[in-house]
C-alpha cells in the first residue's frame, strides 16, 4: 500500500484481512491494492483503475476508516 508520508498505518490492513478472512469463512486469494492518500478537500474515494484507489487523507485519517477499507478489500480476497 502506498500511503505517501503516511508511513504507520492507524489500522493494519492486514489485521482488516484477516477480519474479512474470518467473516467468509476462508483465507484471502492472493491480491494488490494501492492506495495513493492525498490532502484534498472532497471525501470521494477515487478508483484509478481496478486496483488502485485515490483516498482523501482526512476520510484515511478518519474514525470510518476501517470499515471503508473492507469495502475495498472484500471484492478482491
Amino acid at each position: 500500500m502506498a500511503a505517501g508520508r503516511h508511513m504507520r498505518e492507524k489500522v493494519p490492513t492486514g489485521q482488516v484481512v484477516a477480519e474479512v478472512e474470518n467473516e467468509l469463512g476462508r483465507k484471502a486469494r492472493p491480491f494488490s491494492l494501492e492506495f495513493v492518500v492525498l490532502p484534498v478537500r472532497d471525501d470521494e474515494i477515487r478508483a484509478v483503475g481496478s486496483y488502485r484507489y485515490l483516498i482523501p487523507e482526512r476520510v484515511y485519517d478518519g474514525p470510518g476508516w476501517p470499515g471503508l477499507l473492507r469495502s475495498l478489500l472484500t471484492p478482491h480476497v
